[in-house]
Order: structure tokens, then C-alpha cells, then sequence
């Protein structure tokens, strides 16, 4: 199955949307060394962009890099956790692997 996803107007104030959106593609698609280049260099607030930071921190982790996706992951936890409790169902919804969602956003 190969994803595809519509991208936010890049104009709604936030820099990087667009390539955020095809980062998160390419890691779905399997294409994590792109995914990973194409990441914007800019950190994420979770507080202000739940979606973002969560696409983020999928980039990272399937690209090997668990640490700064699991401090990612926690950041949502804190800041937006309706988000996160909303994020741990992807898996049963067929969006995400299940078992990278429970490394990421351990039940409370």
C-alpha cells in the first residue's frame, strides 16, 4: 500500500508544513533515509501542533532514531494528551504499526 497525504496550506504560519507532510509520506512508504533528510530543521512545539510533532516523531522512529522520537512522543504526552490519547489508536484504526505506537506513547 503506498500513502499519500494532502499537506496543510504552508501559508497557515507554520514553516516546514509541506515538507513535514512528505517526510511522514516517504517514512510510511518505507523511505526512511529520505524521510529523514526530509525533515524540516526546526523543532516542533506539541503544545501549538499536535499533528506535526506526532508526524515527526513516526519520521523519526521508523528511521531508527527512537530517542528523539520517544522524547517527542513524551513532549505530546505532556502538552497535548488528548492528542496523544487519540494518537494511541491509530494502530487498531490500521493507520500505524501498534507495537511502534506502545514504544512511543506508553499507556498511562
Amino acid at each position: 500500500m503506498t500513502y499519500s497525504i494532502v499537506a496543510r496550506d504552508a501559508d497557515a504560519g507554520h514553516m516546514g508544513v509541506a515538507t513535514q507532510s512528505q517526510a511522514f509520506e516517504l517514512s510510511l512508504n518505507g523511505r526512511t533515509g529520505e524521510a529523514l533528510a526530509a525533515l524540516p530543521i526546526e523543532e516542533l512545539d506539541p503544545a501549538a501542533d499536535p499533528d506535526l510533532a506526532w508526524w515527526r516523531a513516526i519520521v523519526l522512529a521508523n528511521a531508527g532514531e527512537e530517542a528523539p522520537a520517544a522524547r517527542l512522543a513524551q513532549a505530546l504526552m505532556t502538552e497535548a494528551p488528548k492528542y496523544a490519547a487519540a494518537a494511541r489508536r491509530f494502530g487498531d484504526a490500521g493507520l500505524l504499526d501498534q507495537a511502534l505506537i506502545d514504544r512511543l506513547l506508553p499507556s498511562p
